[in-house]
């Protein structure tokens, strides 16, 4: 799956990075659309955001034409393999360009046969200190995931309206990202941009519709049969006043088949995590299972946006969550904390952080170090 891929439709695909929002206009017809991210300027307010939190970082996936050349290639999943073994099968290099989506395929499929794995997969994502981010996956160690529940096939589908205001959201905020404008106001456990008018004035509409039309988001998100249409309501029932009423719809909607589902719904959820931190008179409880198991996924959309919600879920140092993180994915924390990209290594190290028993602090500690006293827990 590829971020940068070209969609069956007009719309492009929209991603924030750390805390990615897949554009959900577009959504209705792709089966295969995916999330990004990193490193354009822009994050929550202090006020907003706990100081453990590694500050979200936003961008936009592109066409291939408009992406920056690939500065970044890193890997995920390998065991036996070496990223020099895996490179020479990648249609690109160090300093190309992004390639075409039939191409990604075609490597992928390459990937997956020469090394006899049962999957590979390749995500572009945009941007690191301008280049673009290849993230290769490669089954060489066995990937796992949440128990995905059936699509649904109910008929119900969101109104026009709806889709325009969507689609007016997608194009405003892809603007943005673009323009190295876009920074998130979390402080009443909703995304607002700070600095796109456009953009928040959407967002505001956003909260007006979801305080009168809950009931209807809830069933086109739990029952609908179009994918597209489920991603938008992931997005929109995120605005509803009641947040601790909508935890459970968005946590039924992390075990969507669908990516963009998942993506949009574990965004929202963790948004809503760094409100309940700030917030404990709420009572507002988040389950971390799901989130734990998508660090092993192949999906890596499912990595970047799990490893969003356990740094709030893992705030306060909850010894059963920490021993389940050290049982089920300390290796793919390692493997993440060493990614290039500070803007997605940083969740995965603030993590292991956590694990080993560091104590908390703004100033992170150097990456060596942390992976050290990790690796003698394996």
């Amino acid at each position: 799956m590829t971020a940068c891929r070209p969609v069956p439709s007009a719309w492009l695909t929209i991603a924030l990075a750390a805390t990615g929002l897949l554009a959900a206009g577009l959504l209705a017809a792709v089966a295969r659309a995916q999330d990004d991210g990193a490193a354009a300027p822009g994050q929550p307010a202090p006020a907003e955001q706990a100081p453990e939190q590694p500050a979200p970082q936003q961008s936009a996936p592109e066409q291939p034409a408009q992406m920056p050349p690939i500065g970044i290639i890193d890997y995920y999943g390998l065991e036996t393999l070496t990223p020099a073994r895996v490179e020479p099968l990648l249609p690109f290099r160090l300093g190309d360009s992004p390639v075409d989506d039939a191409e990604l395929s075609r490597a992928e499929e390459r990937i997956a046969g020469g090394f006899g794995v049962p999957s590979a997969s390749i995500d572009i994502v945009c941007c690191d200190a301008g280049r673009s981010i290849a993230y290769v996956g490669v089954e060489d160690r066995p990937f796992t995931h949440p128990d995905y529940r059936p699509d649904p096939e109910g008929v119900i589908e969101l109104p026009d309206s709806v889709l325009e205001r969507s689609a007016r959201f997608d194009a405003a905020l892809r603007e943005a990202v673009l323009n190295g404008d876009a920074s998130e106001d979390w402080s009443q456990g909703h995304a607002l941009e700070n600095n796109a008018p456009e953009v928040r004035a959407i967002q505001e509409e956003f909260v007006e519709y979801a305080r009168g039309h809950v009931g209807p988001l809830r069933r086109v998100l739990a029952e609908s049969h179009n994918a597209g249409h489920r991603a938008i309501a992931a997005n929109l029932i995120a605005y509803a006043p009641d947040k601790a009423a909508i935890v459970p719809d968005l946590e039924a909607a992390v075990l969507d088949g669908h990516p963009g589902v998942r993506n949009n719904a574990t965004r929202a959820l963790a948004v809503i995590a760094v409100y309940a931190n700030a917030h404990p008179e709420l009572g507002i409880t988040i389950v971390p299972d799901p989130f734990v198991d998508m660090l092993n996924s192949g999906d890596w959309s499912d990595r970047n946006k799990g490893m969003l919600v356990l740094t709030s879920l893992t705030v306060s140092r909850d010894p059963a969550l920490l021993e389940q993180l050290k049982a089920k994915s300390l290796p793919a924390l390692i493997e993440m904390c060493r990614w290039q990209s500070d803007g997605h290594s940083r969740m995965a190290c603030l993590l292991l952080e956590r694990v080993v028993g560091l104590p908390e602090r703004q100033e992170p500690y150097p990456k060596e170090q942390t992976i050290a006293l990790a690796s003698k827990l394996l």
